[in-house]
């Protein structure tokens, strides 16, 4: 279990925040700014605001994503919750 809460994200390459590999993550009343991709050909790190990755379930609250091209994503089985 992991919480990410009251963070700015601005500017990260590749991924804002991230929630991976199995984990229960709750992730609140943070702002992710201009994510930007990373120049590789790889989804998973594709200017991604919020990431849920590998059979991750991340609970989401009151998050703003602003101007990052991936926008929120949950990649390999994972999924967003409210």
């Amino acid at each position: 279990m992991d919480m990410a809460s009251h963070n700015t994200v601005e500017g990260a390459k590749g991924i804002g925040i991230i929630c991976m590999d199995h984990s229960m993550c709750q992730i609140e009343h943070n702002t992710v700014a201009a994510t930007q991709v990373d120049g590789t050909q790889d989804p998973t790190r594709g200017g991604v605001g919020i990431e849920a990755f590998f059979y991750a379930e991340a609970q989401l609250e009151h998050n703003t994503v602003i101007a990052s091209p991936g926008g929120m994503r949950a990649f390999d089985n994972s999924v967003f919750t409210p």
